[in-house]
């Protein structure tokens, strides 16, 4: 729960606390997401000045495990987590690829992809029946409209994980 600013996460034994902060406009404002059960970790979003990121801690002990760039998303299999950053410095898109094994996570490959940039909803990227993520991109050229929003006219990449 939180309260006043101050995160607080039941440990097995104990709990630990996330503080948010805004010293000169440098901000942290964190926000618990949920458990996984399976890998015996919280997830945490942290909202900064100018972009976000996403914590996974461990739900015994409380020390962190993982961070990802934007939202990781779990293979249905429970075996992968793909994790898609769109820069909008940059304007290429970052793909983490990390293999789950028991609890642990283990990055495998960090890729960047300069044509194309993906949705930013969570509800344009999914993991579906056949295996494979589907992620809704837009070419570079495309990705914003005039009026400087994101372009909600897609293309979708599939993605299979083969190792």
């Amino acid at each position: 729960k939180k309260k006043n600013g101050v995160l607080s996460i039941q440990l097995a034994k104990d709990s630990v606390k996330f503080v948010d902060s805004d010293i000169e406009g440098d901000t942290e404002d964190y926000r618990y997401l949920g458990k996984f059960d399976f890998l015996d970790q919280h997830l945490i979003e942290v909202q900064y000045w100018e972009g976000h990121g996403y914590k996974m801690v461990d739900a015994v002990e409380g020390y962190l495990k993982q961070e990802f760039s934007d939202y990781p998303y779990i293979s249905p299999n429970k075996q992968y987590i793909i994790s898609t950053y769109a820069n909008p410095y940059e304007l290429n898109t970052d793909l983490e690829l990390y293999k789950i094994e028991g609890n642990d996570i283990t990055p495998i490959i960090l890729a960047g992809f300069k044509n194309w940039m993906p949705s930013t909803e969570k509800e344009d990227i999914f993991w579906a029946r056949d295996g494979y993520l589907y992620l809704a991109v837009n070419h570079i050229a495309t990705y914003w409209t005039a009026d400087g929003n994101i372009n909600d006219q897609f293309q979708y990449v599939r993605i299979k994980v083969n190792l």
